[in-house]
């Protein structure tokens, strides 16, 4: 799954990465690409209804951070969404609503649920993976509270709720170099080398899947 048009990036990479990985096959799984809304109150029902309609063996939201320098393989969802943008180094809270204009402070994504999840993905073994094929990487033990949070908390509360057998997670990817350009020079990373870094997760999934990880 990956968000489609979000702010002001009219191509958010997560979809492009998810269009071009779309009907392609790893091994015995055949990976469908499906955009996702950037909105905290449809996302979640559109994530529902495609687990529980197709029931996938793998999950993998996908999502763009502008200051992301690397594939960054996120570890930990919260029950929490808050439309501003907040870093671990105490710059000033930037207000990003959502594509529909929602700005929500500190409300649970779901009321009375478990306050996190953690990711089924091998994300160790994936982050690994992708930095032995050069690429830069790391894991995350945080993934915001904004929409790609969202996805990830709502992915696996939905496979925990429903008994599901889906192996589910989430990955931050950085701007398109075109992108970067036009936004003082951010970090960025070519389509086709996260397309591929994307590609390197699924196929540590499906070993996992596979009982080989």
């Amino acid at each position: 799954m990956g968000y489609d048009s979000f702010g002001s990036f009219d191509a958010n990479p997560a979809w492009l990465v998810a269009q071009k990985l779309n009907s392609t096959k790893i091994e015995n799984v055949e990976l469908s690409g499906v955009p996702l809304p950037a909105d905290f109150y449809k996302a979640p029902k559109v994530i529902e209804k495609l687990l529980l309609q197709h029931e996938p063996d793998i999950v993998i939201g996908m999502g763009v951070y502008p200051k992301e320098d690397a594939i960054r393989v996120e570890k930990v969802g919260i029950n929490l969404m808050d439309y501003r943008w907040i870093d671990a180094l105490g710059s000033p809270p930037e207000e990003v609503p959502d594509c529909s204009g929602n700005k929500p402070e500190q409300e649970p994504i779901i009321t009375g649920g478990p306050v996190a999840y953690f990711a089924s993905l091998p994300v160790e073994e994936i982050v690994q993976r992708i930095r032995a094929e050069g690429i830069p990487a790391h894991s995350s033990f945080t993934a915001g509270t904004h929409c790609c949070n969202l996805c990830l908390y709502t992915t696996l509360h939905t496979i925990a709720i429903q008994k599901l057998r889906t192996l589910g997670g989430y990955i931050h990817l950085p701007l398109l170099p075109s992108q970067a350009m036009t936004m003082h020079n951010m970090p960025s990373l070519p389509l086709d080398v996260m397309v591929r870094a994307v590609k390197i997760a699924v196929e540590k999934t499906v070993d996992k899947l596979n009982g080989k990880s």
